[in-house]
């Protein structure tokens, strides 16, 4: 084991095990993956892709490198040995997921691969311990720990709110569940020249899958609840006599659990819970030589506090709001009594999608996510099965540069801190391995950064006035302008250094040239977005580089007055923009008049706008786009807004949001493949009630 006693002693109490270690454990197990793939016959694909899943599962999990955790302690293991280890351990947990999968949904298709998955796992750990060794009594103990506690699981969580399930239940089935990783320790342990009765490494584990647990249903209670599997988290909530009272009133079940597992006091108590398992687990192994163990450990314990100290301070936040709401709405001047009443329904519709805005954002913003496959172009198989890819960059600054006009527009309604965080998360999810900024999946190494993504972080910093902002984004902003400008004004998607010859820069010019694209300017809707973020950050200083695109959005925009998008569904997005930058620049183009009557004349009957009958996200992008021509342009009748408004709130759900509408298009191979979220939609349709909040 010499390369790993070179490291750890080197580094001494080092947070991170080596990356060379997590990858050849990872290229090992994918490997193995793969070889079973070639013995699964096509009757079996959607097997095949349950696989793939917990395949990427695994690799983003501390799980993919268990053993190495607790290595430190045996220097007399062979280093092969220790990797054979985690290999077999990686293959029986696939099999334990894919397992827990077929449980909750019966699927036949994955019958053949979890027996080849559980075969093959098996023979593994054969090969490591052979028949009596002391490891076997530990494998079949642990294993019948996880069955029996599955069962009990299920047992419990046949009905919600259930008394039974105490939280003693609850951390008795939370250790069994985890039983099987302490095979790795029991392997380590039969593998060394040690005598052993009991696994010393027991009770920090059991005390660390406790604290996982509760994260973990913090985490997954949205896909919990609409997967009706219960979970402690969940059972409490629904013994909740308010919980219960909202629910049979008519009250939307998921924005009601939503409120109690972010604002209830019984939720923070259960996180505080969490982090005092986590400093439990450490104490436990104060006395070992396990420095990476104690590193996972500390990160959880920071995890936690993290998560402690914002549910905190959301609850407080809520709080402070729902006292000063009434003050926001007297502020306001209203005329005669009814449509004092109208508008504080609006304001009521704003607060409540407000609401839905934030209970997703102390989820870390799940719905937003955008996840699919792309291709692996470094993956030595016959058979590229793709990367699971996931972000929400730009989608978190559309929501963010929501609260800033929410903030504008009533006085800083919205916590500075909330929105200071959310951007501090962005600035540092930029891309590391080259410059150019933020790209949309981040973590995707075949994926340029893009100017759309940075212009709307721009945007947001300039916003917001956040501090150092040259500093963040200039030399991204110099690359893009040096070398990804058109010579007619427009801007490249991608941001690619030609004088960078470095490994993760070729990756990303072979990627634009052989599976992207390059889209020269066609897609004009980012050209305007970039300059409008130009426009904000320093006029006068980029007002050559502003002109000259201007004069290319206007001279494409189409017949009929509006501007066509190529990442975005429909005309209103790229119109939206398109006018929004021509307005705000103070141009007063007769082409400005052409969109305003484009955007008239598409009006339909029951107030909206939409591609295939009236949505509220294209509701949403002609009335901003009107509320910027009304006035400066041409007169828009407060008619045609006020029914568009009308639509709007009467479409609005019960969870605070509207229903998501096709958004984001992304070409890949013969196919258009489309991202849409009600969060989007909901920041939209915020915006524009904020921008014609006056008509009322």
């Amino acid at each position: 084991m010499q390369s790993f006693e070179t490291y750890s002693r080197s580094t001494g109490l080092r947070v991170e095990i080596s990356e060379d270690i997590k990858e050849r454990c990872y290229e090992e197990y994918y490997s193995e993956i793969n070889s079973l793939f070639g013995e699964l016959n096509g009757n079996y694909k959607s097997g095949d892709s349950v696989l793939m899943r917990n395949c990427s599962k695994i690799k983003e999990s501390f799980y993919l490198v268990y053993p190495f955790y607790f290595a430190t302690c045996f220097d007399q293991i062979h280093e092969e040995e220790l990797y054979s280890l985690t290999l077999s351990g990686n293959m029986y947990f696939s099999y334990l997921l894919l397992l827990d999968g077929f449980l909750d949904t019966h699927s036949g298709t994955t019958l053949i691969s979890l027996h080849k998955l559980h075969e093959n796992s098996l023979l593994k750990i054969v090969n490591i311990f052979p028949p009596g060794s002391s490891f076997w009594r530990y494998f079949e103990a642990y294993g019948k720990d996880f069955f029996d506690a599955v069962m009990k699981e299920r047992s419990l969580g046949k009905k919600t709110g259930n008394e039974e399930y105490s939280y003693d239940n609850f951390k008795e089935i939370a250790i069994a569940k985890s039983a099987v990783a302490k095979c790795a320790t029991a392997g380590l342990l039969s593998l060394s020249e040690y005598k052993f009765e009991n696994d010393p490494f027991i009770t920090t584990q059991d005390q660390f899958h406790i604290g996982l647990q509760i994260i973990d249903d913090f985490v997954d209670w949205k896909d919990d609840l609409r997967n009706n599997r219960n979970s402690f988290l969940l059972n409490m909530a629904f013994q909740d006599k308010d919980v219960l009272n909202a629910i049979e009133k008519g009250a939307d079940k998921e924005n009601v659990i939503g409120k109690y597992v972010y604002l209830s006091v019984s939720s923070i108590d259960l996180i505080q819970k969490a982090a005092d398992h986590f400093k439990y687990a450490k104490e436990c192994c104060a006395d070992l030589n396990v420095p990476f163990w104690i590193s996972l450990v500390d990160q959880y314990i920071k995890k936690s506090e993290d998560m402690l100290r914002d549910y905190e301070n959301n609850r407080m936040f809520i709080v402070k709001q729902a006292s000063a709401r009434k003050k926001h709405v007297d502020n306001i001047k209203i005329g005669n009594s009814k449509k004092k009443e109208l508008r504080k329904h609006i304001q009521k519709c704003i607060s409540n999608a407000l609401s839905y805005l934030l209970i997703e954002r102390e989820n870390g913003y799940q719905e937003l996510i955008h996840a699919m496959k792309l291709p692996s172009a470094e993956i030595r198989i016959p058979k590229d099965p793709g990367i699971f890819v996931q972000g929400s960059i730009f989608q978190r600054t559309i929501v963010v540069d929501t609260y800033l006009d929410i903030n504008n527009e009533f006085n800083n309604y919205i916590n500075h801190d909330v929105i200071k965080s959310d951007i501090n998360e962005i600035v540092e999810m930029r891309m590391k391995s080259v410059k150019g900024g933020w790209n949309y999946f981040p973590g995707y190494p075949f994926l340029p950064p893009d100017s759309d993504d940075l212009a709307q972080v721009m945007q947001i910093l300039v916003k917001s006035d956040y501090g150092n902002i040259s500093g963040i984004i200039d030399e991204h902003l110099s690359l893009l302008l040096e070398h990804n400008k058109n010579s007619d004004g427009t801007f490249k998607t991608w941001i690619l250094n030609p004088l960078d010859f470095s490994e993760p820069q070729l990756k990303l010019k072979s990627a634009v040239e052989n599976y992207w694209g390059d889209y020269y300017g066609r897609d004009l809707e980012v050209t305007s977005n970039i300059l409008y973020a130009l426009l904000l950050y320093n006029r006068s200083k980029y007002e050559n580089v502003i002109l000259k695109g201007m004069r290319k959005i206007k001279s494409s925009q189409k017949p009929d007055g509006f501007w066509q998008s190529v990442w975005y569904w429909g005309p209103y997005y790229g119109t939206y923009t398109s006018v929004r930058l021509l307005v705000e620049s103070g141009n007063n183009s007769t082409c400005l008049k052409s969109a305003g009557n484009f955007i008239l004349s598409t009006q339909n009957d029951d107030g909206g706008w939409g591609i295939e009958g009236s949505d509220p996200q294209n509701t949403a992008f002609a009335v901003l786009t009107l509320s910027y021509l009304d006035k400066n342009i041409m007169s828009i009748s407060s008619g045609v807004i006020k029914s568009a408004l009308s639509y709007l709130l009467e479409k609005q759900q019960q969870t605070g949001s509207w229903k998501k509408v096709p958004f984001i298009r992304m070409r890949v191979g013969e196919k258009d493949l489309t991202y849409k979220s009600e969060s989007i939609v909901t920041a939209y349709v915020l915006k524009a009630i904020i921008k014609t909040f006056g008509y009322y």
